[in-house]
């Protein structure tokens, strides 16, 4: 058995990774790029690299090195990746791969700094996933056990892996166990992980942490495997689990800030600290990359109002969608209501368009808020929509309504229907789908996961779920559909 791995998982050892062999990288037709060095520095410009159906390219780092601004196409048939970083002041920095993972390599990023040194890990995109390779399963980015330095891991969007998203518990100590870790430390920060079921993020050794991080989809959230960890300003959708049956480590994971599901213990030893700051918020941390080139190009297109600097979150700004409703000129007392399944807030600072103390938001205690007001002249109400909007009665001829910044009738806001992908039932498989209907269609977080595998054109919707769900809103009705894999499905009418 591995020394990280449980007795449900198989065994690592069939990757063959040593302290002496570990960079000597193997794979089928691989070819070597070496030494990076600086690389392509602008931001504007990326080095594309396209691997061939059937081989990995590797990718070595040492003192130093590093690899940057770089897009990784392995859309090909088994096609694949490793990058191997091994040593002091190394740094894998805004790097996207595009393309689904179906190459033999268990781990695709391994690193570690031995003898007390740094690496970085930073503005890279592993969101289209990998499956369960005949090699081991597949995990986003592994930190080797003899890590004994520091590695920051930050704005980093890891989807869909076999494995785990993060593993990065191997370098943490226990005294039942043979072959102890190096005791290293790694923080990650700004980042996003979801289905993958193993674990999102999985840390084990003290001084380790995540900040600013959002967990969700299938299988565990955050993972302290070992030793002390810290959770501080996280989002845990799918909860958070202390120490491992097989060690049976006394893991303590200390909560600072956070909000989660739930929380599991798998020895009396084990602890959870704190308690939850509330329901887990549904946001991609600011500075994420959330596409392949977003990352190769250091662009952003995610926003959440928190700081990716200083990791801090803004709390001022609510989750959710701003709903802006505006009265006609020659309007008077215009009234509306509305009804969400989940959460609405007050916009308070929006000048003209601003709810005030006569507008009411009702919690119904049963999951939906009820939202009435009224205005005239030009003026309107706003507020932070984080769920869906289930019912409206208003004017239409009366009013303006703008959601996202986006003008919109109430027949695209009100959408009856309920569509869900559901891959739970086989948590290491994928299962894409494309559905076509009549109508409007828009993605639910209170049904599934929001990742960017999933699209919604004209008339079509389209996605792929390893493990997790995915949940549509939609009105009309569907006209075709076409199911690739082990998921089912759940179609609700008018609910």
């Amino acid at each position: 058995m591995a020394r990280d791995e449980t007795t449900r998982e198989p065994s690592r050892e069939a990757s063959n990774v040593s302290r002496r062999n570990y960079l000597r990288l193997t794979g089928t037709a691989a070819a070597s790029l070496a030494a990076f060095g600086t690389g392509v520095t602008a931001a504007e410009e990326f080095q594309t690299i396209t691997v061939p159906a059937g081989e990995v390219r590797s990718f070595s780092l040492g003192d130093g090195d590093t690899l940057e601004n770089t897009l990784i196409d392995i859309t090909a048939d088994g096609a694949g990746y490793r990058i191997s970083a091994n040593g002091d002041g190394w740094a894998i920095r805004n790097v996207g791969v595009r393309g689904y993972f179906d190459a033999n390599v268990d781990d695709p990023i391994v690193a570690l700094c031995p003898n007390g040194g740094t690496g970085t890990i930073e503005n890279v995109y592993l969101g289209d996933g990998g499956y369960d390779a005949p090699a081991g399963k597949t995990t986003g980015i592994f930190v080797h056990a003899y890590h004994t330095g520091h590695i920051d891991i930050d704005r980093v969007n890891v989807q869909g892996w076999a494995g785990n998203g993060v593993y990065a518990s191997g370098p943490g100590n226990h005294d039942d166990h043979p072959n102890p870790g190096g005791g290293g430390t790694i923080h990650v920060t700004n980042s996003f992980a979801a289905d993958n079921p193993t674990g999102d993020f999985r840390l084990g050794t003290d001084g380790s942490y995540c900040k600013n991080c959002v967990s969700k989809g299938a299988g565990r959230g955050y993972w302290g495997f070992y030793n002390t960890t810290k959770l501080v300003d996280c989002d845990i959708h799918n909860g958070i689990y202390a120490s491992d049956g097989a060690w049976e480590s006394p893991a303590v994971v200390e909560v600072e800030n956070t909000r989660y599901s739930d929380t599991h213990t798998y020895v009396s030893s084990a602890e959870i600290s704190g308690s939850s700051a509330g329901a887990p918020r549904d946001r991609m941390p600011s500075g994420v990359p959330t596409t392949a080139k977003e990352a190769a190009s250091a662009t952003s297109s995610t926003d959440d109002g928190s700081d990716s600097t200083t990791s801090e979150p803004d709390d001022s700004t609510p989750a959710g969608t701003v709903l802006e409703l505006v009265a006609g000129p020659n309007t008077s007392n215009a009234t509306y209501e509305f009804t969400v399944e989940g959460s609405v807030q007050k916009r308070t600072s929006s000048g003209d368009v601003a709810a005030e103390e006569n507008d009411s938001v009702t919690d119904n205690g049963d999951g939906t808020v009820t939202v009435s007001g009224l205005s005239g002249n030009g003026y309107g109400d706003a507020f932070f929509v984080d769920g869906d909007i289930v019912s409206m009665t208003l004017d239409e001829s009366k009013w303006t309504l703008r959601y996202g910044g986006e003008s919109v009738s109430v027949d695209d806001l009100v959408l009856p229907n309920k569509l869900v992908i559901d891959g739970s039932n086989a948590p290491r498989r994928s299962s894409e789908y494309v559905v076509e209907f009549s109508g409007t269609a828009r993605k639910s977080a209170a049904l599934g996961s929001i990742n960017p595998h999933d699209a919604i054109s004209e008339g079509k919707i389209s996605g792929r779920v390893i493990g997790g769900k995915d949940g549509y809103r939609y009105s009309g009705e569907i006209t075709g559909f076409r199911l690739d894999g082990p998921a089912g499905v759940r179609v609700e009418e008018d609910s």
